[in-house]
């Protein structure tokens, strides 16, 4: 009878263990480029009654920090904060006669915490890092939380700043290049859609001359490019192959 019960065990354990591994190899990440973190520079631009057009003159400075998780070769999440200077002046426009007049200017800073996903249109940064998966372009888009700060010669001269937190919609594309088996260069595009008219700090107020007046009907915007440098952690331990 024991005999008979250890020649079940055996036979049962004999087709369990394929299964068991199977489940262990599922279960275990098998792609090792699994996080990053980075560090970027860019400028940042506005979009608004006083700048109507993009302008070279309005752009601004700033800087971010992110952490990126790599789901696969083509899909990632990211976390990023931005910080970066903002503004704009009517007196740019030199052809806007209106603008000229009306003389509006504003500058402040954005504090930006954003959740995107990545769309990597071809393999990125497989385990072993062949040359056509060390270009890739992509396309992100998620939601942020915009922090803002702004002064300007619209508001009272003795409570000239305006402040206000809103939900923003980030999207946009980008390129990321592997320059070394751990990493990664990236230069990207992105536009911020507001759900506000207030990011410049100036309200339409009916009973203020004509002149003095913005589009209340338009929401501004914001738009962020730049490049970043980020280092990869390997979540499995695999030989860095970098094969031409």
């Amino acid at each position: 009878m024991f005999l008979k019960i250890d020649r079940i065990k055996g036979g049962l354990c004999q087709k369990l263990t394929p299964v068991l591994f199977a489940l262990l190899f599922l279960g275990t990440p098998i792609w090792a480029q699994k996080y990053e973190f980075g560090l970027g520079l860019g400028m940042a631009s506005y979009k608004g009654d006083l700048s109507p057009n993009f302008r070279l003159r309005n752009n601004r400075a700033g800087i971010q920090g992110f952490f990126r998780y790599n789901l696969s070769p083509y899909l990632s999440l990211r976390a990023n904060l931005l910080w970066t200077g903002i503004g704009a002046r009517d007196s740019i426009v030199l052809k806007d006669a209106f603008q000229l007049q009306r003389n509006f200017y504003f500058k402040g800073n954005i504090r930006e915490l954003a959740a995107t996903f990545e769309y990597n249109f071809f393999k990125f940064r497989g385990n072993r890092l062949k040359r056509s998966e060390r270009f890739c372009p992509f396309f992100f888009a998620g939601i942020a939380v915009s922090n803002f700060t702004v002064r300007n010669n619209y508001l009272p001269q003795d409570d000239d700043r305006f402040t206000s937190t809103q939900l923003v919609l980030p999207f946009g594309i980008g390129v990321k290049t592997a320059i070394a088996p751990k990493l990664n260069l990236t230069v990207e595009f992105g536009a911020r859609k507001m759900f506000s008219d207030r990011l410049d700090g100036i309200a339409n107020v009916p009973e203020d001359p004509k002149f003095r007046r913005v589009n209340a009907n338009v929401n501004d915007m914001y738009y962020f490019a730049g490049f970043s440098l980020s280092y990869v952690i390997n979540g499995v331990r695999c030989p860095d192959v970098y094969n031409d």
